[in-house]
């Protein structure tokens, strides 16, 4: 999903945009422990955080399959 997006998005962005309902702290969080793993990044907006990847799909996927 940050993946295909151009622009940084918001948690909420992200939970409209899944397949299946989670919560929106579900989500948030999820984003801010991606962010410890320094697989996204977070920028403060005057409305809260906006996430964007860091790392490309592919690496990500090269990446799990070596573990």
């Amino acid at each position: 999903m940050l993946w295909a997006s151009e622009v940084p998005l918001t948690p909420k962005q992200v939970q409209k945009k899944l397949d299946r309902p989670l919560a929106y702290t579900t989500v948030a969080t999820i984003l801010v422990r991606l962010g410890e793993k320094g697989m996204v990044e977070r920028t403060r907006t005057p409305r809260g955080y906006t996430y964007r990847a860091v790392i490309e799909e592919g690496e990500h996927i090269t990446e799990e399959f070596r573990r």
